[in-house]
């Protein structure tokens, strides 16, 4: 399924551009697009820019990547109060591989994400992935709270 109005094609952009971001190892791209959020964790709060900057040091590096791929699946976009606040619900699964950990399923959650347009551009307002998470080895994925 393919978002099939603009204003879902632009609030999916979000989700996809952040996962990209993550995989690539392009966390200034990843940080802008939570600066103006609060994400909640199983391992806790973070706000703004310097919270999802915080977070993001958090990651592994192998050759400046985190040597993840994330699955987007089963997604929905929800439009309330007058079409300026989105809600979005996303099943994702991480996937990551090094020369220690094979190629292993390392994460199942969801994001359950609010946005808000602000003139014409949508941004990331609230981040949850911590209702319905399953993980498995994170030694390799992140370093300790």
């Amino acid at each position: 399924m393919y978002p099939t109005t603009p204003e879902e094609r632009q609030v999916y952009e979000q989700l996809v551009r952040y996962f990209r971001a993550i995989d690539e190892g392009d966390f200034a791209d990843a940080a802008h697009l939570m600066a103006r959020a609060t994400v909640r964790t199983s391992e806790g709060t973070w706000q703004g820019p310097s919270g999802g900057a915080e977070l993001l040091t958090r990651l592994r590096l192998y050759d400046g990547r985190p040597a993840t791929k994330h699955l987007m699946s089963t997604w929905d976009i929800h439009f309330e109060a007058a079409g300026i606040v989105a809600k979005s619900l996303v099943y994702v699964l991480v996937l990551q591989a090094t020369e220690e950990l094979p190629l292993s399923l390392i994460r199942a959650t969801r994001y359950a994400d609010t946005f808000v347009k602000d003139e014409n551009t949508w941004y990331l307002s609230e981040r949850d992935t911590t209702v319905g998470e399953l993980t498995g080895d994170l030694r390799h994925h992140v370093s300790p709270v």
